[in-house]
């Protein structure tokens, strides 16, 4: 009985740890990547903006529907008592026009049972200045905002993605820096261990000894260092991509994502030298230039419209009332005196804003003209050292070679012989090290060109 007790306890136990079992998923990096243009805070920020902004702009152009009112009103204050009911109807157009028409008060005398209508139509059409209305002018303004809103998110996907890629090329590398750096460690222990067997036989002094128990701990500290910031590095990486804690990315060579990275890369030319004829294409999909020309586009649009709303106003108005059947057209003429120099100061600051602009742009241009600079710099110091590399992991194969033949010639020890091994190691690591380093640039390089091409690359696959 009690046994059986206890196989269902352990039966509840396994079934309530087998949900988290179940949830703990492997991941590939392209899903992870996807994962991470939906989750992450940044990007997730700037569509929550762009939303707000649409909002915004659906909210003021429903203002320029049409608007229905109602009105009623119950009066016994006089001898007779007095019910009234309106319906209205208005609409406003972007260029000025306006109309208004409705019901005139309804009016029921209960004591007589007098019914009275009247129906009116207004209408005015602003002749001067031409220029559209508050509220047109206000979407304008939003609409423009929101562009952006749209071009900051593409510049950020781009920049978000090449940094994923950059910080899992980084994790590949840690992942086999630990493998060299657990392989080191077993060497250096197996160095002590000699020399702690020397060290008995009084052929190894205490000198040797103590400089093969700092070399242990120094190989096992490196080790436990690695291990350590390589986990902090994958879980910062799985929150910067809004993992779940449970997830696991697979961290292979082999990666479909990064060879569409590199086939990206290889399609493009990075050859041209002209700073120049770079930095107007550059300019074209730089975000913080797009984004001055469109705050310069729209202060200039705003400038024009400031500066013809002066101080005289001309409009053409008409008015129908089915109790009159009369239809009145008729103009209006407004024009303020004087306004305190109001006007003139709206233009002025307007001017002011676009002077500004036209200074942050040039500074910007100079500013991406250095980037520019050190992007081509990057690309040509990239490709140095993965020629160093490539010579430094030759030469280590090499000497490999050389020690596997000294070894089985009884030149040099086995310990010896791993320490070549543990070197060439090292070197292809150094020289993938190079590879993804100047991948990376390469990549910098080609999102200073073009921002969308990347993520547009990846969105259509």
């Amino acid at each position: 009985m009690k046994i059986n007790k206890i196989g269902i306890l352990i039966l509840i136990t396994i079934s309530l740890l087998l949900p988290v079992t179940v949830l703990a998923a492997e991941i590939e990096f392209s899903e992870a990547v996807e994962m991470g243009l939906e989750n992450n805070d940044t990007l997730s920020d700037l569509e929550s903006q762009i939303k707000a902004q649409k909002r915004s702009i659906k909210i003021l152009e429903a203002g320029d529907n049409f608007q229905l009112s109602l009105e009623a009103s119950d009066s016994d204050l006089s001898e007779s008592d007095t019910e009234s009911l309106g319906l209205s109807l208005s609409k406003d157009y972007s260029f000025g026009l306006s109309v208004s028409p409705g019901l005139e008060e309804t009016t029921v005398d209960i004591d007589t049972e007098d019914f009275s209508s009247e129906y009116y139509l207004e209408v005015s059409q602003q002749l001067f200045p031409w220029i559209p209305s508050d509220n047109a002018r206000e979407i304008y303004a939003e609409k423009k905002e929101l562009e952006k809103y749209e071009e900051e998110l593409a510049a950020e996907e781009s920049t978000k993605i090449i940094e994923w890629v950059e910080s899992y090329l980084n994790l590949l590398r840690s992942n086999k820096k630990i493998d060299l750096y657990q392989k080191e460690v077993k060497l250096a222990k197996k160095d002590l261990e000699n020399m702690e067997e020397k060290s008995k036989l009084k052929e190894a002094s205490n000198l040797e000894l103590m400089s093969a128990e700092l070399n242990y701990k120094e190989a096992k500290q490196q080790y436990d260092t690695a291990k350590k910031n390589f986990q902090e590095s994958k879980e910062n990486f799985k929150i910067e991509l809004g993992l779940n804690s449970y997830d696991e990315i697979k961290l292979n060579e082999q990666n479909n994502f990064i060879e569409k990275m590199k086939n990206i890369v290889n399609q493009s030319d990075f050859t041209a030298a002209d700073i120049e004829e770079l930095l107007i294409k550059v300019a074209e999909n730089d975000y913080n230039l797009k984004a001055a020309k469109i705050e310069k586009e729209k202060l200039k649009q705003q400038l024009e419209w400031t500066e013809k709303d002066g101080n005289t106003e001309l409009s053409l108005v008409g008015n129908y009332t089915s109790e009159a059947d009369n239809f009145t057209l008729g103009i209006t003429l407004s024009h303020v005196l004087y306004d305190g120099g109001e006007h003139k100061l709206e233009i002025e600051d307007k001017e002011a804003e676009i002077e500004d602009i036209n200074s942050d742009y040039q500074r910007l241009l100079k500013e991406l003209k250095l980037e520019i600079k050190e992007n081509k710099n990057n690309l040509s110091t990239g490709q140095d050292s993965l020629e160093s590399s490539e010579l430094s992991y030759q030469k280590a194969v090499i000497n490999s070679q050389i020690a596997a033949q000294e070894f089985e010639s009884g030149v040099i020890t086995e310990l010896e012989y791993q320490e070549y091994q543990n070197s060439q190691m090292e070197a292809k690591i150094n020289l993938k090290d190079a590879e993804d380093s100047l991948l990376v640039a390469k990549l910098n390089f080609l999102s200073l060109i073009s921002k969308n091409e990347i993520p547009d690359v990846i969105k259509s696959n």
